[in-house]
């Protein structure tokens, strides 16, 4: 049985290897329905866009056929493993945020802005970590994003006639900056329901471009709990951002690919290339018959390839065998 762990050796460097370097997962996916050629590259297009988001380069995408007339599309991950990819892959992606049976917003079109960095997305720090009644634990996320005029106005169209709660659920009273609206707002991804948010009081008719979105993480350990809810918020923030595929896609068959070269042929080009150095600095040495010349060319060469490297693993290019 396939208990879903992946062993690796641990990077000893930062320079990153391309596919054919350092291997990867290849997957096949397979459109519900024919497409044409506009909506296969627009397909294409979205799919580099949101498996750039998430972070993972060196991507390869191609459409192919079959003798059959099936159409397909390839999509080739240096440095990833399958379950990384899969659920990205295979999700349309469709976010929608309802309130009721009204869709106030949607993925990609309505919104603008989704933030990424530190200072305004990662764990909620108002709810935290916390063990649930089953021992297991539960984190929560948050992110701010930016709607258009237009979305944030059909929320302020939709909260405006709902009532404001000024009691819990156990008939307790709540301050008023704790107040909500007595419908939530409810995200659905694929049509799934992800997480029901209550609506502050605040809200209530309002036209408010920016709001806060957030979801659980569940896990054995606090550890293991908050790394899923981050994750989770990654997969959130790029379908928001890159939007809804036009078309669902079934993974047909997902494997891992072996690098061509590898370990074998990185040695191969260490070696060659001190060999290259020592060949270059014995003419020197055999013309000039001075150590002087033949040890600074020797320095030169080997600075060269370090600042090269070094410039490499600064700004994440993929070394392949290109």
């Amino acid at each position: 049985e396939d208990l879903g762990i992946r062993v690796a050796p641990a990077p000893s460097t930062n320079i990153r290897k391309g596919l054919d370097l350092q291997g990867g997962t290849r997957v096949l996916l397979q459109p519900e329905e024919e497409v044409d050629k506009e909506t296969l590259d627009l397909l294409i297009a979205n799919m580099e866009q949101r498996l750039n988001v998430f972070g993972l380069s060196d991507v390869i995408l191609r459409s192919a056929r079959d003798l059959s007339g099936n159409q397909f599309i390839v999509v080739e991950i240096a440095g990833a493993n399958e379950e990384e990819v899969q659920d990205l892959l295979s999700k349309q992606g469709k976010f929608e945020a309802k309130i009721g049976n009204t869709t106030v917003f949607r993925g990609g079109q309505d919104i603008t802005y989704v933030c990424r960095s530190a200072d305004c997305s990662g764990i909620d720090p108002a709810s935290g970590c916390g063990p649930v009644p089953d021992g297991s634990w539960q984190c929560r996320f948050r992110f701010s994003i930016s709607l258009t005029p237009e979305a944030a106005q059909r929320q302020a169209d939709a909260t405006a006639l709902l009532e404001v709660l000024t009691i819990d659920e156990h008939g307790n009273a709540l301050s008023r900056q704790n107040q909500y609206l007595s419908k939530q707002i409810d995200l659905l991804l694929d049509d799934q329901l992800v997480d029901a948010l209550n609506i502050g009081a605040e809200l209530k008719g309002r036209s408010v471009p920016e709001i806060s979105i957030t979801g659980p993480g569940f896990g054995q350990t606090d550890a293991l709990a908050s790394q899923n809810a981050l994750e989770a918020m990654k997969r959130m923030q790029t379908i928001l951002i890159t939007g809804s595929l036009p078309v669902k896609l079934t993974i047909v068959k997902s494997d891992s690919i072996s690098p061509l070269l590898g370990p074998e042929f990185i040695k191969n080009a260490w070696f060659v290339g001190v060999l290259a150095i020592l060949a270059v600095a014995s003419m020197l040495f055999i013309r000039y018959r001075k150590l002087s010349v033949a040890i600074p060319v020797i320095v030169t060469m080997a600075s060269e390839l370090i600042l090269l490297l070094g410039f490499a693993a600064i700004v994440g290019w993929n070394l392949d065998l290109a």
